[in-house]
């Protein structure tokens, strides 16, 4: 039996995804099998595996017509045979130990566990701003503190407070997490049959997860390192999140390529951001499953502006006219809203100057070494960058065994 199907859609990003499937099929278990979604311009990655790999866990799927970042995304999913489903980026990596957990995963019925990013891997060349205490030689593996708590999520509270905080930073609310998680295969199946696809919306991940969130029952949250979260020079999270070189033009959005005639929320600003493509697919996603009487009455779409207008630049016009527009039809009050605006850029204004107190006060502690830095420079790639992992964590005996997961059933 095949208990898990570890997915990669990809396309045009050879030479990080060749690396990702090497050091998967170097674990040695028989009970996975990886899929890889290829939608690529060219067969350069179909030639390499054809030339380099012979291995029967390995499946790959090749789609040379054009497919949008959902549709990829749901072809990867339903080529899966697995008990559990963990999807990834082809510029992430894994810890081997996710086999032995989603074994423990299985014996106490447990539908999802979301892991925290506590494992970063920025590859070389990544874009990432150089300053005098993160210069980046080479490939850099980030390793963050490890609490060894598995942490009981409430959906119904988490999904709650996700949409009271404008559907935004979703990764801080105890969401199942599907990209860079683990997911029961059953509960996608339930979101199909309720939706007809196991994808909808602009970004895979978001929508993934509130629809997920709505259909499982039994769902944990870790930040135990089972996951290296990779960045590239062609991540989202590096284009789109820290540099903000994306065009605000709703048109010009990767997300819309291929899609057809889609239908963007009236409840969010039309502009090209990552908290409008979060929103949107949030929105989308409670539609399909058809939630929305019970969730869009969190929608906190003040929130949602001012974090808008203070993490992009340009869209003031465009995000107070849509404010106005989508007060109107939640029928809130304006003056209210206006307030619980005001109120939200002023924190976090406030907020950005705690920050850069904090990286002050922890860089001085760094400096003093009285804080230890767990980070390896020069790891050529995510293939290396698992073994640096696997070796730290062995040599200070460090692993999921330690976690409180005898506690649950």
């Amino acid at each position: 039996m095949i208990l898990l199907s570890i997915v990669i859609p990809t396309k045009n990003r050879f030479k990080y995804i060749k690396h990702t499937i090497l050091s998967i099929l170097s674990f040695d278990y028989s009970n996975f099998e990886l899929i890889i979604q290829d939608n690529s311009d060219n067969n350069q990655l179909l030639s390499w595996i054809n030339a380099n790999i012979n291995d029967s866990r390995l499946i790959y799927n090749y789609v040379s017509s054009p497919l949008s970042f959902v549709a990829n995304f749901d072809t990867a999913i339903s080529l899966t045979n697995g008990q559990y489903v963990c999807l990834i980026g082809d510029d992430d990596g894994l810890n081997i130990e996710i086999m032995k957990v989603v074994e423990w995963m299985s014996l106490v019925k447990i539908d999802s566990l979301s892991t925290l990013i506590s494992a970063n891997y920025v590859w070389e060349n990544s874009g990432v701003p150089v300053t005098r205490f993160t210069k980046i030689t080479g490939g850099v593996l980030t390793l963050n503190k490890i609490n060894y708590k598995l942490v009981k999520s409430d959906l119904t509270k988490q999904l709650k407070l996700f949409f009271l905080n404008g559907c935004n930073d979703y990764l801080k609310f105890g969401l199942p997490k599907l990209y860079q998680g683990i997911v029961k295969k059953d509960c996608l199946d339930k979101v199909k049959l309720l939706t007809g696809n196991f994808f909808g919306g602009l970004s895979p991940d978001i929508y993934a997860s509130i629809c997920i969130s709505l259909v499982a029952q039994k769902v944990y949250v870790t930040n135990y390192p089972l996951i290296i979260s990779g960045v590239c020079s062609e991540s989202a999270s590096i284009i789109e999140g820290l540099l903000k070189k994306n065009s605000k033009q709703v048109e010009d959005a990767p997300h819309l390529r291929y899609r057809g005639n889609y239908t963007w929320s009236n409840l969010v600003p039309y502009v090209y951001t990552v908290e409008t493509i979060w929103a949107d697919s949030a929105i989308a996603a409670v539609k399909a499953m058809n939630a929305q009487d019970l969730l869009i009455k969190e929608f906190n779409i003040a929130k949602l502006s001012a974090y808008c207008i203070y993490y992009n630049s340009g869209i003031r016009k465009q995000v107070f006219s849509n404010f106005i527009k989508g007060l109107n039809i939640l029928g809130r009050n304006k003056i209210l809203g206006f307030i619980q605006f005001s109120i939200t850029l002023t924190l976090l204004k406030a907020n950005d100057t705690l920050n850069i107190l904090y990286r002050i006060f922890n860089r001085g502690l760094i400096i003093l070494k009285l804080k230890k830095v767990i980070r390896f420079e020069g790891v050529e790639n995510i293939e290396n960058a698992s073994k640096v992992l696997s070796q730290y964590l062995c040599e200070n005996e460090i692993n999921f065994s330690k976690t409180n997961y005898r506690d649950i059933l």
